[in-house]
């Protein structure tokens, strides 16, 4: 078993997850946008984003999107 950890901001720990699992023309939903925080590193028009934030009063069970 291999065991990591590591100590960064939280937008840098977001770019290598998105670096991960997603590639560019993914369509993502993010319903913890807010103020884009965690996108600070990423180039948000390589990705179609769909943009929603809990706070806002969404309901993640009825997305403002398809």
């Amino acid at each position: 078993m291999i065991l990591t950890s590591k100590q960064c901001k939280d937008e840098e720990t977001f770019f290598e997850i998105i670096q991960l699992y997603s590639k560019k023309g993914d369509v993502i939903a993010d319903v913890t946008y807010g103020n884009g925080n965690f996108w600070k590193k990423i180039d948000e028009s390589q990705f179609t984003l769909c943009k929603s934030d809990l706070t806002s009063g969404v309901d993640f069970r009825k997305l403002p999107y398809e």
